[in-house]
């Protein structure tokens, strides 16, 4: 009896664990390096909470992040949108896309799917039209700084040219100790 009611207790608390399974069990996704791509999967949960989505080992994001899920053996279907990164080089990217479930505040579980994704498009290089627009619109400003930088240096040398150099203190004690005549003796 006895054995009964602690069996009773052992499977009771585990079913309050909450449960949940995501399908299929790897994805295949080919993303742009300046756009998105979407991927269905199914949830199925034994229990109400959130899962947070997330991407390992590849160079871009999954949006959404956050998935509300119901306590409900039906699947639910969810879209996953693939966010390319302009950065992002071009080839064939092994990763993981991460579900990670809490219920009340505590994690229940996590599942992490096998992705296969295929960058496309040029990525990693940025091209002369993103990185010359900035000085083209500052143009003026660039102009006007380095006139100022050259403008401050030439102020410096000329203050500079027109005061003595100052001597160290021991060449002056020495001068006033022996003072030189002025007219010189010839041998």
């Amino acid at each position: 009896m006895l054995l009964a009611v602690l069996l009773a207790l052992l499977l009771s608390s585990t079913a309050d664990a909450g449960a949940f399974a995501i399908g299929p069990p790897s994805l295949e996704v080919t993303v742009p390096s300046d756009g998105e791509a979407d991927v269905s999967v199914y949830i199925t949960s034994d229990f109400d909470g959130e899962l947070l989505v997330d991407t390992e080992g590849v160079p871009f994001d999954v949006e959404p992040k956050v998935i509300e899920i119901e306590d409900s053996y039906v699947q639910q279907h969810v879209d996953l949108t693939f966010v390319g990164k302009p950065s992002a080089s071009a080839g064939t990217y092994d990763g993981k896309v991460t579900f990670l479930g809490y219920m009340g505040g505590n994690v229940a579980g996590g599942v992490k799917l096998e992705l296969t994704a295929t960058v496309t498009g040029t990525g990693g290089v940025a091209s002369i039209d993103e990185t010359g627009g900035w000085l083209e619109e500052n143009y003026l400003i660039v102009v006007l700084g380095g006139l100022a930088v050259v403008a401050l240096v030439f102020g410096i040398l000329i203050g500079r040219r027109g005061r003595p150099r100052p001597q160290p203190a021991l060449a002056r004690k020495r001068r006033r100790e022996y003072p030189q005549s002025k007219s010189r003796t010839t041998r």
